[in-house]
């Protein structure tokens, strides 16, 4: 009878073990299922919450906005880096930001503060370098539209006086810009033009060797020689008509 209560017993015992075994595995995948829906709900809700956040922040991450300074090291004065520092923490977005990445974007700021500064000193130089000789109003000598083209007397002074500019260029450039009555002259000094004359409403300067054709323009271009003769006999024949007003022939 002994023998069959100690059967019983064991068999009473390792059926027990068998249940606490598979309450035990079950309670332990239970647990996994538990965490791993927090965690699905965690990367769903609060991390999707604060990439959204992220995304409304500035983009501010030191490797897209911080160059490195490397030319000259520049280092702020204490006035500016703390102005700047205390700029910067009162804007969203920056506040969030720790100290090292502060102090980085604004020894940037300072840097190209410096750099820009440098950039427009150097073109204030090269601007400064293109000098204004000389300005003055000129008379010039006019022939009208279906006027007598060997008649001295088809001339006249036009009642509109013209601005003309000399200037030189540190480069030696060369050439002309009009608009209306304002001239400007490149390459050519007040002593070199000897005349201005305008025929059929075109301008026309001289030097001491040729004629030139002036036209309004919005750019710079080059000094044309006239080689048309008909246009070159008109244009002498007004330089007779400076002459004899003159007294000179």
């Amino acid at each position: 009878m002994s023998g069959k209560n100690n059967k019983f017993h064991f068999k009473s015992f390792f059926a027990g073990l068998g249940i606490g075994i598979a309450l035990i595995i079950g309670a332990f995948f239970t647990y996994l299922l538990v965490v791993d829906k927090k965690e699905n709900f965690f990367t769903r809700h609060v991390v999707t919450a604060f990439s959204k956040k992220e995304k409304a922040l500035p983009v501010l991450t030191p490797k897209q906005f911080i160059k490195p300074i490397e030319k000259e090291k520049l280092i702020p004065d204490s006035a500016f880096y703390w102005n700047t520092w205390d700029e910067l923490v009162s804007k969203p977005g920056y506040r969030e930001m720790d100290s090292l990445f502060i102090d980085s974007v604004v020894k940037k700021i300072f840097a190209d503060s410096v750099y820009n500064a440098k950039s427009k000193e150097e073109t204030d130089i090269i601007i400064k370098n293109d000098k204004l000789i000389l300005s003055k109003y000129v008379v010039v000598i006019d022939q009208q539209l279906n006027a007598n083209n060997d008649s001295i007397n088809s001339f006249n002074y036009s009642e509109k006086k013209f601005m003309v500019e000399f200037w030189t260029s540190p480069i030696n450039f060369r050439g002309y810009k009009r608009k209306d009555n304002l001239i400007i002259l490149y390459g050519k000094s007040p002593e070199q033009i000897e005349s201005y004359v305008q025929i059929d409403k075109n301008l026309y300067i001289k030097d001491k060797n040729n004629w030139y054709l002036i036209l309004n323009n919005q750019d710079f271009s080059d000094f044309i020689p006239v080689k048309d003769e008909e246009t070159l006999k008109r244009l002498n024949l007004a330089l007779v008509k400076k002459q004899i007003d003159n007294g000179s022939l």
